[in-house]
């Protein structure tokens, strides 16, 4: 059962000790074992490590919450976002960090005062975690958690007032007849 020899089926290491060559398969589940090391978990993710322990960090900071009173609400919101999150960096390959650094940039910026605070922070709309800190939210007030997401922290919700009212804005503005500019008589 070479890999090498044509037209033969390679086995996995489980498989040799009922094959009958006990040998073989500890010799290659060695070889997947060598696998598991630190340089070989970087190597094999593909250098997605960093995400991924930066949403580690995210879980314990949802465990560890100091504003969220509920010890039964941290678990779930660390479960939720904090899970959610990092399953968002695998499935993204880390580009779910784009939309945090756009949301603390307009932060940031609105604190300097060089953004007026009525700007959508568009990183806070695209910003998964945000929307699984709501559901994680609405899942605890089904659980019987009795309580609503803090406003302080609903930022979906007001990032999406502020995107309705600029679109009702501009479809208002859409809306008014069209006035023709009066003819100068020339250039």
């Amino acid at each position: 059962m070479d890999k090498d020899s044509p037209g033969v089926l390679t086995a996995r290491p489980e498989q040799y000790v009922f094959l009958g060559n006990p040998v073989e398969g500890l010799r290659r589940l060695a070889g997947q074992v060598r696998g598991m090391t630190p340089a070989g978990v970087v190597k094999s993710l593909g250098g997605m490590t960093i995400p991924i322990a930066l949403d580690a960090m995210n879980y314990g900071a949802e465990l560890l919450d100091p504003a969220e009173p509920s010890r039964r609400q941290r678990e779930l919101n660390a479960l939720l976002v904090g899970g959610g999150g990092a399953l968002a960096s695998v499935l993204t390959g880390g580009l779910d960090a784009l939309p945090v650094a756009v949301e603390i940039t307009h932060d940031d910026t609105v604190q300097a005062g060089l953004t007026p605070e009525e700007k959508i922070n568009v990183g806070k709309l695209l910003n998964v975690e945000n929307y699984l800190r709501e559901l994680s939210y609405l899942v605890g007030k089904g659980l019987g958690y009795d309580r609503d997401i803090p406003e302080e922290r609903a930022y979906v919700r007001e990032e999406g007032a502020k995107l309705a009212e600029e679109i009702k804005k501009v479809y208002e503005k859409s809306q008014q007849p069209y006035t023709p500019r009066p003819y100068s008589g020339g250039y």
